[in-house]
């Protein structure tokens, strides 16, 4: 990473810290931007929800490693294993910048948007979220939820799971750049989701990418 970047970097991470650190807990428990080294063009930035676990972290450096690949997880292991599995589209995961479309730690998103101030500190997050599009330039974003996907674009389907007609994975435009999406890997039982079906998904990416 060129000092120009890392500097960027670090200067939206102290501009989060300055907004919101006076804020307490329970009230604000934490905020997190990056989950993985910052680089520029990208062929991936991959964008979910926001941050869950029941650490309590204010964060203030930029990760030296992605968190797919450092810690073993539910989600990490989804997009490792099934997602993105084999060793081209797994390069590509280890490669690709990780952040979320809001920064506020919250157990889910229920629960987010249960916070007095929700719909401002969504737009907040919303407009650095952008910020980091534009800098960035990746190739390609892939949004971890639907509710992010349409965050960022109007959906169109690109694999539908037969038996029930649920969206598999959703491709649409944000500024030019295209829009991957999935329902979320946690949501994924819920929707009868499976392993057959994220097999579907994992070939359409090796079609796409």
């Amino acid at each position: 990473m060129d000092n120009t970047l890392y500097d960027w970097s670090i200067n939206i991470l102290r501009k989060l810290n300055q907004d919101w650190s006076s804020v307490p807990e329970p009230i604000l428990s934490g905020y997190t931007i990056f989950y993985s080294p910052i680089k520029f063009k990208p062929t991936i930035l991959i964008i979910g929800d926001n941050p869950g676990g029941t650490e309590s972290i204010r964060q203030k450096e930029l990760p030296a490693e992605h968190e797919y690949f450092k810690y073993d997880y539910h989600l990490a292991r989804i997009m490792r294993n099934k997602i993105f599995k084999g060793e081209r589209l797994n390069a590509l995961l280890k490669n690709s910048v990780k952040t979320n479309r809001i920064f506020f730690k919250t157990k889910n998103l229920d629960e987010f948007n249960k916070l007095v101030d929700s719909k401002n500190m969504e737009a907040y997050c919303f407009n650095i979220l952008d910020e980091i599009i534009f800098k960035l330039q990746p190739k390609l974003i892939f949004a971890e939820s639907l509710g992010t996907f349409r965050k960022l674009s109007s959906k169109e389907t690109v694999l539908l799971k037969k038996e029930s007609g649920k969206s598999l994975l959703v491709q649409g435009i944000h500024n030019d750049i295209t829009v991957l999406g999935i329902n979320h890997p946690s949501r994924a039982s819920y929707h009868k989701i499976d392993d057959n079906d994220w097999n579907k998904v994992n070939d359409k990416l090796n079609e796409i990418l």
